[in-house]
């Protein structure tokens, strides 16, 4: 398969699982609970009387919405797992598509 193709794929679904400060506020206005992947691993975010983050060996409290979709912006964190796979040359991993759920 064209390489620039499956990039131009990978673009194009990261940038649908993008979690954003208006998608959070959004969410959390009718839902307490959020799971966001770093990769595979599974993160679960809940809404208290304060936003909390339990999964991948991390358990702490986030100030609000804004700093939270900054962390998962940094962290690369996405809505469904994002499959990878290992080069077998060079050791690196490289991401091939979002996991359907």
């Amino acid at each position: 398969m064209n390489t620039d193709y499956m990039s131009a794929v990978l673009a194009e679904d990261k940038e649908k699982a993008m979690i954003t400060k208006e998608f959070l506020e959004n969410h959390f206005k009718f839902h307490n609970k959020l799971t966001v992947y770093q990769g595979q691993i599974p993160l679960t975010i809940t809404k208290e009387w304060h936003l909390h983050l339990n999964g991948g060996h991390h358990d702490y409290d986030i100030v609000d919405v804004e700093d939270l979709a900054d962390m998962c912006s940094e962290r690369e964190l996405t809505l469904k797992p994002v499959h990878t796979t290992k080069d077998e040359n060079t050791g690196t991993e490289r991401e091939v598509g979002i996991v359907s759920l």
